[in-house]
C-alpha cells in the first residue's frame, strides 16, 4: 500500500507542476471530485462530493492570486514523509 500511496502522491505532484495558472490547482481537485461522483453512483457519496465541491468553491473562491501561488507551491513541494510541528 505504501507504493500505491507514493504513486498517487507523485501523480498529484506531477499535475500540480503541469498547471499553467495557480487557479488550475483548485480545478484539478474539483475534477477529481467530479470523477469520483461519476464512478460511484450511490446517493450518500454524491451528496458528500457535492458538499465538498461547494466548500472548495466557497473557500478557494476568496483566495487572492498570491494565495493561489502559495497553495500551488505548498502542494507541489509536499512530502508525505515529513511531519510539521505545531
Amino acid at each position: 500500500m505504501d507504493k500505491l500511496y507514493d504513486l498517487m502522491v507523485m501523480g498529484f505532484k506531477q499535475q500540480m507542476l503541469c498547471v499553467q495558472y495557480p487557479e488550475e490547482a483548485v480545478f484539478v481537485t474539483l475534477n477529481h471530485l467530479q470523477k469520483i461522483k461519476a464512478l460511484v453512483l450511490t446517493a450518500p457519496v454524491i451528496e458528500i462530493c457535492d458538499s465538498t465541491i461547494k466548500m472548495i468553491q466557497d473557500t478557494y473562491g476568496r483566495f487572492s492570486l498570491g494565495d493561489m501561488h502559495q497553495l500551488r507551491y505548498i502542494l507541489a513541494t509536499f512530502s508525505p514523509g515529513l511531519t510539521l510541528k505545531p
